[in-house]
């Protein structure tokens, strides 16, 4: 037979507490604390077998429960796990006295570690770890921002077109431009690096919508860069022709889709080709993160 209550400390990350029953004849209850404090930012609780290689093994015989300094009962967080193991992480822990509970009959063997960890460990750049609900609130307050930036961009590209005016016309169409040619470097970087590089760089994420709002994301990409043309397109600066407003707004569309409508020799075939090299950006870089990200049924 085997008992122990063993505890460890490592200075600037934390304590552990360790309990291990091993072939006990007899039933029983052993309960111990943890003082979590202020500054802790994870506390996890792993229940295995015990004695050799136990940690690949699931406890016998035995059951475990953790409660929070006022008392409220934790379940496991992970209990779907081959081998039977179980574990309870959770995350910014209420600072104070933890009790957990072991509960064991004849024959038991199990080794329980309950664990805090303070801010540095495994999470060098974070102040506290970020719960599932507070990183779907700025996952959310990120994709508003992008949608409110594009779309005053929008804006300003119709504006463009109404007024008109060159400068709001190529302000729209450099801002698209912009932030299409940052987000495929970002994309090759994440992919290169990672996961090291998301650790480190979690700000990256911004740059990236989710789902719905990198749809209609593209929807206002799509809308400045052609509304953006065709307020240069108005007139006869690019084209022999005097163009209206909505034959600009058709003739950016269809410039986009690659087709030729004979500029003007000089400035006008910058122009044209300058669309050209938008509708590509768009091409390889808004269409296929969002498309990628919308078939493989992921957020991040």
């Amino acid at each position: 037979m085997t008992s122990s209550n063993q505890r460890e400390f490592t200075p600037e990350i934390g304590e552990t507490v360790r309990i291990t029953r091993a072939d006990e004849t007899q039933g029983g209850q052993e309960t111990t604390t943890l003082e979590v404090p202020t500054d802790a930012v994870l506390l996890a609780v792993n229940v295995t077998d015990s004695g050799p290689d136990g940690e690949k093994r699931a406890p016998k015989n035995a059951s475990v429960c953790v409660f929070d300094p006022k008392g409220t009962r934790f379940e496991p967080t992970a209990t779907g796990d081959p081998a039977g193991r179980s574990s309870l992480l959770h995350a910014n822990p209420m600072p104070g006295l933890w009790r957990i509970e072991v509960e064991y009959g004849g024959g038991a063997s199990a080794e329980v570690s309950a664990s805090f960890y303070k801010k540095g460990w495994f999470f060098p750049h974070a102040t506290r770890l970020v719960t599932p609900a507070e990183q779907l609130k700025q996952d959310r307050k990120d994709d508003g921002r992008l949608l409110v930036i594009f779309g005053f961009v929008t804006v300003i590209g119709i504006l463009s077109g109404l007024l008109p005016s060159q400068l709001a016309a190529w302000t729209a169409i450099v801002a698209v431009d912009a932030y299409l040619s940052v987000v495929l470097v970002l994309a090759a970087l994440r992919t290169d690096h990672a996961p090291t590089f998301r650790e480190n760089y979690s700000w990256i994420a911004r740059w990236f919508p989710r789902r719905t709002a990198g749809f209609l994301l593209i929807v206002l990409l799509l809308a400045s860069v052609v509304f953006g043309f065709a307020g240069l397109y108005i007139g006869t600066n690019v084209f022999r022709e005097d163009k209206s407003w909505l034959d600009a707004i058709y003739i950016g569309f269809q410039t986009l889709g690659f087709s030729d409508f004979q500029p003007k020799a000089g400035h006008g075939q910058r122009v044209v080709i300058a669309e050209l090299a938008s509708g590509v950006l768009l091409l390889i870089g808004a269409f296929p993160l969002v498309i990628s990200r919308m078939s493989t049924f992921e957020s991040t």
